[in-house]
């Protein structure tokens, strides 16, 4: 009967150390952001995450963090903070210029039915297919050509991506005023 206690007692011992395992977290993902670009960050745990985490950016004039996306805004270095709890998981990100800059040339005013192209080129020039997207396409429509077309009067960004680099050009699109000519 010893035998069985003293065994008893040693199963219990063991499966106690191994339910007390510290827990930890840890943050993971890319090291580098583009300016305007984001980069996803996850984050590791040894035990099931059931409580909300709580991201920040130790200078959001540099970068932001929204649910672990991080958005590059100017260039240097940030540390990104996530913790659950009284745990903490910090990585240093790098925010870097892109290689290019992409310019956007065209009308920043278009009445309703109105068309433009937008013109697009890069410095220092670079090979790449435009892709062209309008943030409030109830306000105006943009094809793969970078043909704008007002649809109601509002604002509009213009967002335009090359090679994983993007630009806005902020649009407004206005109702046309018609005078009324009388003739005697």
């Amino acid at each position: 009967m010893k035998k069985i206690v003293t065994l008893l007692i040693i199963f219990f011992s063991v499966f106690l150390l191994a339910c007390t395992k510290e827990r930890t977290i840890t943050l993971v993902g890319e090291n580098e952001v583009q300016i305007s670009a984001t980069i996803k960050l996850e984050v590791e745990a040894n035990f099931k995450l059931d409580s909300v985490l709580t991201w920040s950016s130790s200078n959001e004039d540099l970068a932001t963090v929204d649910g672990g996306i991080v958005k590059g805004r100017a260039a240097g270095e940030v540390v990104i903070t996530v913790s659950i709890g009284d745990l903490i998981a910090q990585k240093i990100v790098k925010v870097v210029k892109p290689p290019f800059e992409i310019i956007i040339s065209g009308a920043n005013k278009i009445a309703v039915g109105g068309q433009m192209t937008l013109e697009v080129t890069t410095f220092p020039l670079t090979e790449g297919r435009a892709t062209y997207v309008s943030s409030a396409s109830e306000v105006a429509t943009v094809d793969s050509a970078g043909l704008v077309t007002g649809l109601k009067p509002g604002d509009t960004n213009i967002i335009v991506s090359i090679n994983g680099v993007t630009a806005n050009f902020l649009l407004t699109v206005y109702d046309e005023e018609v005078l009324e000519i009388i003739i005697d």
